[in-house]
């Protein structure tokens, strides 16, 4: 079902020029138009990543994710999201909210990536077994996150999980 006031908060959380665009039932969405603190971070991790350093990577993320986690307290009866766009983030919001007549919170990119990261450089690290809680838990915050679920699927692949790698692919 749709609340009435969803089209004018969506259309004021589009306009507005500062703050955070909320959705009338309680849909936060947080997308901000400059690189964070946070982006750096991530994007700083990435680079550990590409360049070998996953350990270093790690140790990077284990602060973001803190970080994350600490500005984003976890409330019963909320369904947490975090999305790449403000198409992707009205998407999740709206199909959660319909679908469940549930609260929903949308963040940006990097809480998702910063699980989905962690995954990756523990792989790199030569950690595999502990990579799979922190590609589930990215993709429980971006569940249409396409690189996210193949990611996954490989694990599977590589654990020689092939029914779970199939229906992840």
């Amino acid at each position: 079902k749709m609340r009435p006031l969803f089209v004018l908060a969506l259309l004021a959380g589009i306009t507005a020029a500062t703050g955070v665009p909320t959705l009338a039932w309680g849909t936060n969405i947080a997308l901000p138009s400059e690189p964070s603190a946070m982006d750096r971070r991530l994007d700083r991790a990435y680079s550990f990543v590409r360049d070998g350093k996953a350990e270093e990577a790690i140790s990077v993320l284990d602060e973001l994710i803190y970080a994350l986690e600490s500005a984003h307290p976890l409330k019963a009866g909320i369904a947490y999201y975090s999305a790449r766009s403000m198409n992707e983030a009205v998407a999740y919001s709206m199909l959660h909210t319909i679908k469940n007549d549930q609260d929903v919170y949308v963040t940006d990119r990097n809480w998702g990536e910063s699980y989905f990261l962690k995954g990756f450089a523990l792989i790199d690290a030569k950690r595999p077994r502990e990579a799979i809680v922190w590609f589930d838990k990215a993709i429980a915050l971006s569940p249409r996150n396409a690189h996210f679920l193949n990611e996954r699927a490989e694990w599977y692949k590589m654990a020689r999980d092939w029914d779970r790698a199939f229906a992840e692919f």
